[in-house]
């Protein structure tokens, strides 16, 4: 798991042609406890309460309490013996859809998200294989677009992948990853050897192995089979960097040979594996996941198995690597799937799990302290053969909505689980704007539904023991009444009278405000400009917003200043617009991975940001 963060302070034109300096924030999801002075927000801030910062990366909303009586939505039961789940930005529309896979009905199913209130879907083929089971998405090819990687079990007994070649429908090409393989549940991508391609793994139930097959690039790609490992009933796999060296390590449940175990990575191409085994008493081991459960900032490894339990082990550091292990239920009768997510926001990572012989779909709230304290929340006990479950925010309403698969009744269905709370704050990290001395705009892009409301404070001093008092309350973009001083900090609340919805902020920036423009007519009011993920790797979504109707041009550039593409050309409205870059130039094809700018013109405006491609 590689986190990469960019921070920088933008010059750009105001319509008058004088520099200014922008100062950005466009993560939260690194945690608080950074009061500062910094000289960049980067992904932290000091402190926040009943804020939502981890769940979605990239974004703030209010955090959640636990629905009652969770609200189901049902995908489809149109097909026996659904298994693999996956979720993602197929159509890179900005919205996440949903995989599923079938192997008695045989059948690879994607879901399109076409938004709206209540949400509407669109049900595409990607493929009618025997025996679809495990599936994972990931850019294969590097062309910008989600790729399908699917486990087929009897009678076709291989691994295949699907490439996304766009369009509406969805076009997709086939593959073969490895033409001799079964019995396999789940799947997991990553760049394994760290060549700089994704390359795929999986495992095998009988008579039982771990293998990962190198991606070598090409045209079509080529695949070589690299054998880790021969653990009797090996079911699941993952992929991260475990002791924070710089190379994937694997976490592993085998349920013959009842462990959970991690493989240790030398680093080299293809890398050695040191096996360390973390428990030989998990009896029918099924699942493992990957994350930070505990937030000491080292990644920590959940699993299930068959025999009724649900653990977690904290990764404790040292050489070897020590581990502490801590049950979460001794009740999961049949545990078959389980991850790891901020359910409800309140930042720290619960766990979600799938338990087969008890037809139950559960999350388990972390309740923090040492030992961490957990509750569990049912979102189903009648979900006949639960089998898979993952999380996702894809009604975009700013909390994760469980999805999940039932083998038995043949269902795809994902849920609401939680309720906003009413209200919220986060207080920036103090920042030292000495090389941006002037700020005196404050600019933010936020999606605030009806019933919802954002506003802001903020305080300076050449003091940074000092701040003095916060403003009032700031809820219109634009220039400040008087300049910043060096050290300034902010607080962001959030409210709601709509206990279904949430206001989200997506972006925050600090900027000097020129007197040539003045309060009624200010650089953030007339064009504003943000990108959204940033660093990004399938499409980075550019959102404008305008004072008033104009002309504009949007377009990617290098750092050179030649033009790669542009986005779009033409009249727009006042308020908010969106368009996407998938990383595509004007040729149709993958630009380098780098940094680029993303610059927005109008007759008398100008705005740059830049963006990372990352692959």
């Amino acid at each position: 798991m590689v986190r990469i963060v960019l921070i920088t302070v933008i010059l750009g034109l105001t319509s008058a042609g004088s520099l200014w300096a922008d100062v950005t924030q466009t993560d939260w999801s690194g945690g608080g406890g950074i009061t500062g002075p910094v000289t960049a927000w980067q992904d932290q801030f000091d402190t926040a309460a009943g804020v939502s910062w981890l769940s979605v990366p990239g974004q703030l909303a209010l955090s959640s309490q636990p629905l009652a009586a969770p609200v189901e939505h049902l995908l489809s039961d149109a097909y026996t013996g659904t298994i693999g789940v996956a979720v993602g930005d197929i159509d890179n529309d900005g919205d996440t859809d949903v995989v599923g896979t079938a192997d008695v009905s045989g059948v690879v199913r994607l879901w399109r998200n076409r938004g709206g209130d209540p949400l509407t879907w669109s049900e595409e083929v990607v493929a009618d294989p025997p025996g679809a089971a495990g599936v994972d998405l990931a850019d294969l090819d590097g062309d910008g677009r989600l790729d399908i990687v699917i486990a087929l079990i009897a009678p076709r007994n291989k691994i295949v992948w699907r490439q996304n070649l766009g369009g509406d429908p969805i076009v997709w090409a086939s593959y073969t990853v490895e033409a001799n393989w079964g019995n396999t549940w789940e799947m997991e991508t990553g760049d394994v050897n760290g060549d700089g391609h994704i390359d795929v793994m999986a495992t095998k139930w009988s008579p039982g192995e771990i293998a990962w097959w190198q991606n070598s690039g090409g045209n079509p790609i080529v695949w070589t089979k690299h054998t880790i490992d021969y653990p009797g009933g090996a079911h699941s796999v993952r992929g991260a960097d475990l002791d924070q060296d710089g190379d994937m390590d694997l976490a592993t449940a085998a349920g013959l040979a009842n462990r959970i175990q991690v493989y240790w990575s030398n680093g080299a191409n293809p890398p050695a594996w040191t096996i360390q085994v973390l428990d030989s008493t998990a009896t029918g081991a099924r699942s493992v996941w990957i994350d930070d459960v505990d937030g000491d900032g080292d990644l920590d490894i959940a699993g299930i198995w068959w025999d009724n339990h649900i653990a977690w082990w904290s990764n404790d550091g040292g050489s070897p690597t020590a581990w502490t292990k801590q049950i979460i239920s001794d009740t999961a009768y049949g545990g078959h799937g389980v991850c790891i997510a901020d359910v409800n926001g309140d930042g720290r990572r619960d766990i979600l799990a799938a338990c087969n012989n008890v037809d139950k779909i559960a999350w388990y709230e972390n309740g923090g302290g040492s030992p961490i304290t957990w509750t569990e929340h049912v979102i189903s006990g009648q979900y006949d053969g639960a089998i898979t479950v993952r999380a996702a925010d894809l009604d975009k309403d700013g909390d994760l909505d469980p999805v999940s698969a039932c083998y038995s009744a043949g269902e795809f269905t994902w849920w609401e689980v939680t309720d906003f709370d009413t209200s919220g704050v986060i207080t920036g990290s103090v920042l030292d704007s000495s090389t941006g001395a002037g700020l005196g705009s404050l600019d933010w892009t936020s999606v605030e539904p009806a019933g919802t409301g954002l506003k802001f404070q903020v305080r300076s001093s050449n003091d940074p023991g000092d701040l003095g008092s916060w403003s009032g309350d700031i809820t219109t973009p634009g220039c400040l009444p008087a300049l910043l001083d060096r050290y300034v900090q902010y607080r962001a609340y959030l409210a709601t009278s709509d206990s279904g919805a949430s206001p989200i902020l997506q972006d925050l920036t600090l900027s000097s405000c020129p007197a040539s423009v003045g309060p009624a007519a200010t650089k953030s009011q007339a064009l504003s400009l943000s990108a959204q993920p940033n660093p990004f790797c399938s499409q980075a979504n550019i959102y404008l917003r305008l004072r008033s109707g104009q002309n504009i041009s949007v377009g990617i550039f290098d750092v050179n200043g030649r033009r790669v593409c542009e986005l779009f050309r033409g009249w727009l409205p006042s308020g908010g617009h969106q368009v996407g870059w998938n990383g595509l130039d004007e040729l149709g094809k993958s630009a380098s991975p780098g940094i680029y700018w993303v610059r927005a013109e109008t007759a008398d405006l100008r705005e740059a940001r830049q963006v990372v491609l990352i692959r």
